[in-house]
C-alpha cells in the first residue's frame, strides 16, 4: 500500500472517530435521565459490593472460629488416645508379668 492510501485511511477513520463521539455526545445530552439511571445503578452496585463484602467477611470470622473450636477438640482427642494408649501398654505389661 502507498504512503498516499494509508494516509487517506488513517484520515478516514479519525473523521470516522469523532463523528462517532459527537454522535454519543449528543446522545447523552438528549438523555439527561439516562446519566442519573447509570448513576442510580452505580450506587446501587457499590452498595451491593459492600454488603457482599461484609458477609463474606462474617462468614469468615464464622468458619475461623469453628475451625478453632474444631482444631481444639481434635487436640482433646488426640490427648485422650495417648492416654489410653499409655493405660493399655500399662496393663498389658502387668498381665505379661503374671
Amino acid at each position: 500500500m502507498s504512503t498516499a492510501v494509508v494516509l487517506v485511511l488513517v484520515v478516514a477513520g479519525l473523521a470516522a472517530g469523532g463523528a462517532a463521539g459527537v454522535v454519543l455526545s449528543r446522545r447523552s445530552h438528549a438523555h439527561p435521565g439516562l446519566q442519573q439511571l447509570l448513576d442510580t445503578n452505580r450506587a446501587i452496585l457499590e452498595q451491593e459490593r459492600v454488603r457482599s463484602a461484609q458477609e463474606l467477611d462474617g462468614r469468615q470470622q464464622l468458619i475461623g472460629h469453628e475451625l478453632g473450636r474444631v482444631s481444639d477438640q481434635m487436640a482433646q482427642l488426640d490427648r485422650m488416645l495417648r492416654e489410653l494408649e499409655t493405660d493399655r501398654r500399662e496393663r498389658f505389661g502387668e498381665l505379661a508379668t503374671e
